[in-house]
């Protein structure tokens, strides 16, 4: 849930999904590698 939540408000998350799925990658790939940037 937190994945999602900082896709949708943090800005550089944002963008960074928004380069991924734009590419033409699936949001669950997306979402992931959000995921992955989250964790340290």
């Amino acid at each position: 849930m937190a994945v999602t939540v900082a896709a949708r408000f943090n800005p550089i998350l944002k963008a960074f999904y928004q380069r991924f799925v734009a590419a033409g990658k699936p949001e669950k790939v997306a979402l992931t590698s959000v995921m992955r940037k989250l964790t340290p």
